[in-house]
């Protein structure tokens, strides 16, 4: 049996699909409990607050859930798309464009982008340029901060894993309706490059990234990003998206 290094519990706040640990909050969280920079295979439900254990495996580590294998962090590829800054009034405006109904939202209770009084509204549609690109302004709470005023990590990830999927699932596979149950990410790596401050006015742009812009059969990549208002980047992200088969 491999020795636990450490044991993380995904707290019910930090949920993403109702009753579920968000992937990017629990990636973030599981990156800071092994201590280093991981890409991330994510391989099950989350579960919350329940204990999960960090354990070594080989070349990898592994996130489990008793024998269950949530989530397999491996050396990380570094390999991001870039795209260029969006000024906050047009991302504001994509913003306003959102319109998810409980109903038609696949994770209304999601902290990061769903549509509770808890949520911080990482809600990004289209935007108007022909880029193709997704974009919302976010102007994160002070609750997201740390001592230093620094939006922590993990929900930094998970801004960006609810930016890259609103993106990914804005159209859907040939075959598969839109009311079906809505991507899922399997593969997700962040990289950040200076800290984001609480209570200051963000860009985040989610796009192909370094992907082909289509859908490869049921598998689509994205990339995400957070600007400043300045349009300096902040952090990037790359992930692997599948849409689940229809029954």
């Amino acid at each position: 049996m491999r020795p636990v290094e450490a044991t993380i519990t995904i707290p019910e706040a930090s949920q993403g699909v109702t009753g579920l640990g968000q992937g990017g909050w629990t990636s973030a969280r599981f990156v800071e409990a092994v201590g280093e920079p991981l890409r991330l295979n994510l391989r099950a439900p989350i579960p919350l607050d329940a204990p999960l254990d960090v354990v070594p495996v080989d070349d990898a580590w592994h996130l489990l859930y008793g024998d269950m294998l949530i989530m397999e962090g491996i050396t990380p590829l570094r390999r991001f798309g870039e795209t260029s800054a969006v000024d906050v009034d047009s991302a504001r405006a994509a913003r306003e464009r959102f319109n998810k109904t409980p109903e038609e939202h696949q994770a209304p209770d999601c902290f990061s982008c769903g549509i509770g009084p808890r949520s911080m509204n990482v809600h990004p549609s289209e935007l108007e340029d022909g880029s193709g690109r997704f974009a919302t302004d976010w102007h994160p709470p002070t609750w997201t901060g740390d001592e230093n005023g620094h939006v922590t990590p993990t929900t930094l990830w998970a801004s960006l894993d609810c930016a890259a999927g609103f993106y990914v699932g804005g159209t859907r596979p040939d075959g598969h309706d839109e009311s079906s149950r809505g991507p899922l990410t399997v593969q997700y790596e962040v990289e950040q490059l200076a800290p984001v401050l609480v209570d200051h006015d963000h860009v985040i742009v989610s796009w192909c990234g370094r992907w082909e812009p289509g859908w490869d059969g049921r598998k689509r990549g994205a990339g995400s990003a957070v600007f400043d208002a300045a349009g300096t980047l902040l952090a990037r992200s790359d992930s692997l998206w599948v849409q689940p088969r229809q029954s």
